[in-house]
């Protein structure tokens, strides 16, 4: 719903998002088989809104951090080409996970040097929990993992061994993990 908002009406509030029943986008339009029976949901959706006396009773704010939201928006729109958004967010998702395994056999090789090694490692937690299943979800723990360990990777390898492009990219690594979710900030304070 904040990728609609921040794509439809350039703000967060969604309080006109739910009233447009919005949501459709990702419920009656998603493309499903014949006699496809599904999982019940909520319909219309309940807000899920961040509780304050600081902001008007006519606005909803998600109770969730904009990060995730904000990195949807290239799935989001090349969906909107189709009329998939919310399978194309679902895609979006799954390349994340799939370029966690890649970073953690990129890891495991240069910390080992041995490539047997870097894919047994990657292969095994490619699928298993949590990547495999959260592959297909609209979490924030892939995109965290993703810019952890990318920039774990990076500041292991020293820093004379990374450009200064690549300093830059880990430093916007680091940047963006709070804004996924603030219990990521402790990871951005140690790296």
């Amino acid at each position: 719903m904040v990728t609609m908002s921040i794509l439809q009406d350039f703000d967060l509030d969604l309080a006109n998002n739910y009233a447009q029943r919005d949501e459709d986008k990702f419920y009656s339009l998603a493309p499903r088989p014949p006699d496809f029976v599904g999982i019940e949901a909520p319909y219309p959706l309940p807000p899920h809104p961040a509780f304050t006396k600081a902001r008007p009773p006519t606005e909803i704010y998600n109770f969730h951090f904009p990060g995730l939201s904000v990195m949807l928006i290239p799935a989001w729109i090349a969906g909107g080409w189709f009329s998939l958004w919310w399978p194309m967010c679902v895609v979006f998702m799954c390349l994340i996970g799939a370029l966690v395994v890649l970073n953690i056999f990129l890891l495991s090789y240069e910390l080992t040097g041995k490539l047997w090694i870097a894919w047994t490692v990657a292969l095994v937690l490619a699928f298993s929990s949590p990547i495999m299943p959260y592959s297909y979800l609209i979490f924030t723990e892939l995109p965290t993992a993703l810019l952890t360990i990318y920039a774990f990777r990076r500041i292991s390898l020293g820093w004379e061994a990374n450009g200064p492009w690549r300093r830059v990219l880990v430093g916007l690594c680091l940047a963006y993990i709070p804004w996924l979710a603030w219990r990521s900030i402790v990871i951005t304070a140690c790296l």
